[in-house]
């Protein structure tokens, strides 16, 4: 037996530089092996072959090129290598393009396959969103539906409206209305905005201050208060007030828009009935938004929000001021005029505006074009 004393063991460039040990011949190690050692953002992408293994410093395992994919990797392309958020892996360097499946450990519903969009980024330069909501027909998101925990695809089926995100924190609350969301998107979308909130709320918290049914924010006793195209207090169910809005579309930034006005739940200083969470179980009943976006099988919905008297709204409206100066009013939506895109119902009226431009505006009330675009599908960051 001989030994063989070395420093560097390389192979020649005739044989790609590549070392073999023949068939029926085996390497025994009596000592220590120590694998190439790569966090999960370093893996490489290319120069790869079926079977080359590294230790992954982030995961603490042996991590094998399939031919297509490190195993063992935490990028969410496996139930195993779930992540948190796309966020988490846009901001960490490791998925920064495209649009794709990826496996995400939800607040409420543990780990799903979730449609995620890598491509668009939003003011600060960042992307990683994630699909919660799709809609065939965009002005008929109000209608609302039965929440689910199932995946919900890139191309909308029907309402579909994901229970698994409600104590998901997030800053940006996305919409897009297209024929789907596996394309270009943004600046190439028929129209794409979001609502940014500096404090990050709870999903769930976007739609309500509390569990119960009467817990829903209004324009008047809500601060900051909601303010209408005449400049006075604006009394109608809103989101929660955020920081700003912005137009993918068109690239603008408004921060006149802090509201978006919903329906006309809280008109006259009505309050809607405190319905029981029991209630929120079947359809067509006023939604208890935190037990519909954190349980599965319960009822969202602007559209069946009711008055004190027990009559439904009939409304439902999104949208986004266009760019301009409008300082006297806070919101877009709902018993309002202003808007360079609108999507919903108004008083029973429906129909979705686009506008063709950064400044066009719809400049009329209770809008009955009847007319949809395509899809709607909500996204959060």
């Amino acid at each position: 037996m001989s030994t063989l004393s070395l420093h560097d063991l390389q192979g020649i460039s005739a044989f790609s530089n590549k070392i073999r040990v023949p068939s029926g011949h085996r390497l025994t190690f009596d000592g220590a092996l120590k694998l190439r050692n790569l966090s999960t953002a370093n893996l490489p992408a290319t120069g790869n072959e079926e079977g080359d293994i590294v230790y992954n410093t982030d995961t603490k395992q042996i991590s094998i090129w399939t031919g297509a994919a490190w195993t063992g990797a935490q990028d969410g392309s496996t139930a195993e290598g779930a992540v948190s958020s796309a966020k988490e892996l846009y901001d960490n360097g490791i998925v920064t393009s495209g649009k794709s499946y990826r496996y995400i450990n939800t607040p409420n519903g543990g780990v799903k396959r979730v449609w995620c969009d890598f491509d668009t980024q939003d003011q600060f330069g960042n992307s990683g969103w994630m699909l919660v909501a799709a809609y065939s027909t965009d002005y008929e998101w109000t209608f609302g539906a039965m929440t689910q925990s199932t995946e919900i695809g890139p191309t909308a089926s029907g309402r579909q409206i994901s229970s698994n995100f409600g104590d998901y924190e997030c800053q940006m609350f996305r919409q897009t209305i297209d024929a789907n969301v596996d394309r270009n998107l943004g600046s190439s979308a028929l129209a794409d905005w979001y609502f940014y909130n500096s404090s990050a709320p709870r999903w769930k918290e976007w739609w309500a201050y509390g569990p119960g049914g009467a817990d829903i924010y209004s324009g008047n006793n809500y601060s900051p208060y909601m303010y209408n195209d005449g400049g006075g207090t604006h009394d109608r169910q809103m989101l929660r007030p955020f920081t700003s809005a912005y137009n993918l579309k068109w690239g603008y930034n408004t921060t006149e828009q802090t509201h978006m006005s919903l329906c006309d739940a809280t008109i006259d200083s009505q309050y809607p009935p405190n319905i029981p969470d029991a209630s929120g179980a079947t359809a067509n009943v006023t939604a208890i938004y935190w037990t519909a976006l954190t349980t599965p099988g319960r009822f969202f919905s602007v559209y069946y929000q009711r008055y004190a008297n027990g009559s439904t709204t009939s409304d439902g409206s999104m949208g986004i001021l266009p760019t301009g100066n409008f300082t006297s009013n806070s919101a877009a939506g709902q018993d309002l005029g202003q808007a360079n895109v609108h999507t919903g119902y108004d008083d029973g009226n429906r129909g979705t505006y686009i506008g063709g431009s950064a400044s066009a505006n719809m400049s009329t009330y209770n809008y009955n074009s009847q007319t949809s675009y395509g899809g709607l599908y909500w996204w959060v960051k």
